[in-house]
């Protein structure tokens, strides 16, 4: 089973996100802060984590950065940016942390699986997974699993 972290200080989003994912058959671990994030993820090695842009100990910006910069998650585990704050420049800040993908809020809950899925996916055969760029056409690449 796969294993997804939610970071997201709104409980209501983390709620409907993990009811949503846990439907599809993930195993889904929440935090309410960046600080909150950063202890369970000595703990555990999430396949996918999604943050949300803005919370209040810590943005989505800071804490991709921790977790990349810092060592805390593998560069093989992809990163998922949720904001209610649309723009290019989120996007390309986003981009410069190492996030992987990026939605915006409201979202279609069936593009939410659709990515998560894609994002999630590796071929074990050829040790490759799919992630979609950030750019404005959403074409996805390959990236190789260190």
């Amino acid at each position: 089973m796969k294993m997804v972290m939610i970071v997201d200080d709104e409980e209501m989003s983390r709620t409907l996100i993990t009811k949503i994912l846990k439907k599809e058959g993930y195993e889904v671990f929440s935090a309410e802060s960046g600080r909150d994030a950063c202890g369970m993820i000595e703990e555990i090695t999430p396949d996918l984590v999604i943050m949300d842009m803005m919370m209040p100990d810590m943005d989505g910006f800071a804490l991709a950065e921790a977790m990349r910069g810092g060592g805390l998650l593998p560069s093989r585990v992809p990163i998922l940016m949720l904001s209610g704050y649309p723009g290019e420049l989120n996007r390309k800040n986003a981009d410069k942390c190492g996030i992987d993908a990026y939605m915006e809020k409201p979202f279609d809950i069936r593009t939410l699986v659709t990515k998560v899925e894609k994002l999630t996916t590796v071929d074990k055969n050829e040790n490759w997974f799919a992630i979609p760029t950030l750019s404005a056409d959403k074409e996805y690449a390959l990236c190789a699993v260190e």
